[in-house]
C-alpha cells in the first residue's frame, strides 16, 4: 500500500482533503471522520464517536486497516450511530 493508493481510496470514498488531512461528514455524526496520511498515518475514529479499544486499527501501516476504514465509512453512510460502533474491543 502506498500513499498514492491511500489517496485514491479516500478520493473514491468521497473524502475531502486539505493537504494531508482527509475528512468526510455524515448526516448523523457531529464530527467528521478524519484521516491524516502524513507519516505512518492515523485514522481519528474516536473524534466522531466510535469506541476504540486498541489503537492498532487506527494507523495506515496495515492494509486491513483500510478495509476497516471502508466498512466504518459504509456504516456511517448508511446511518449507523457511531456510538454503536466499537473497534478492537
Amino acid at each position: 500500500m502506498t500513499k498514492d493508493n491511500i489517496k485514491e481510496l479516500l478520493n473514491l470514498l468521497e473524502f475531502e482533503h486539505d493537504g494531508n488531512i482527509y475528512t468526510k461528514k455524515y448526516k448523523n455524526v457531529n464530527e467528521p471522520l478524519k484521516v491524516d496520511i502524513s507519516g505512518d498515518g492515523h485514522i481519528f475514529y474516536s473524534e466522531c464517536g466510535i469506541s476504540i479499544g486498541r489503537e492498532t486499527t487506527c494507523n495506515l501501516l496495515e492494509p486491513e486497516n483500510l478495509v476497516v476504514l471502508h466498512c466504518v465509512d459504509r456504516l456511517l453512510w448508511k446511518g449507523y450511530n457511531p456510538i454503536h460502533i466499537e473497534l478492537e474491543p
